[in-house]
């Protein structure tokens, strides 16, 4: 609990430090240019967790795909400017064991002496920055530019792992936590001045593991 209490007011501290630079955008002075919008977004697409550490052999099967969701919220300055924070589901992994079956821990080769089988969600929230730049440079001069966008992002996410694992009669439950940075990009058309819609990818590291997640999505201007 504590760890969560940490990275939520971490992430707070990060959104407190820049609003100087969001209260001065009135005048044109501030990181936001001469204006301000909030906005949310939601997306939804598949994941695929990349146990990297975790692989099957024969007798086991691992399941790393699933699909998830992303809900975010923020302001975006006129300048293409967006800061925000955001909460990721990435859905479950599953691994499961026959007696006998041979798996791959940590690049050493285990022989599962009863069957298992081994349930991890995964789930994180946190701040991003993000830069939504127009496609201008295919655009004839003269002509009205499209509407649609390149908008890459980075941020930092703070993670937590749950895993139920079963076997032999008995369950364990443990739990994990930790923060890493993430990156991607999506492609937005701009479908009205208040609703956007989007197409992306982003790659999340997790204590040495990776998460890819696929998505389509779409995000709405406030005010």
């Amino acid at each position: 609990m504590l760890g969560k209490i940490s990275a939520g007011c971490l992430g707070l501290t990060c959104l407190i430090m820049l609003w100087p630079a969001v209260a001065e955008a009135g005048n044109g002075t501030g990181l936001f240019g001469n204006g301000i919008r909030t906005y949310a977004a939601v997306s939804y697409g598949w994941t695929k967790l990349g146990r990297e550490r975790l692989g099957a052999v024969s007798n086991a099967s691992l399941d790393d795909q699933d699909n998830g969701y992303r809900i975010s919220a923020g302001v975006e300055g006129n300048n293409g400017i967006m800061l925000g924070f955001a909460y990721n589901d990435f859905g479950t992994a599953e691994f499961s064991a026959e007696s006998g079956g041979r798996y791959i821990l940590d690049g050493v080769e285990q022989t599962a002496a009863t069957g298992l089988k081994l349930e991890t969600p995964v789930t994180s929230y946190g701040p991003y920055i993000a830069f939504d730049i127009p496609l201008t440079v295919l655009v004839e001069r003269g002509q009205p530019a499209p509407p649609v966008s390149v908008v890459p992002k980075i941020g930092l996410h703070f993670w937590e792992v749950e895993s139920d694992m079963r076997g032999g009669g008995a369950s364990l439950s443990l739990s994990d936590d930790g923060s890493d940075v993430y990156y991607g990009a999506d492609l937005t058309y701009k479908y009205s001045n208040r609703l956007s819609l989007m197409a992306g990818y982003d790659r999340y590291r997790i204590s040495g593991d990776t998460i890819d997640y696929l998505y389509l999505g779409s995000r709405i201007s406030l005010y």
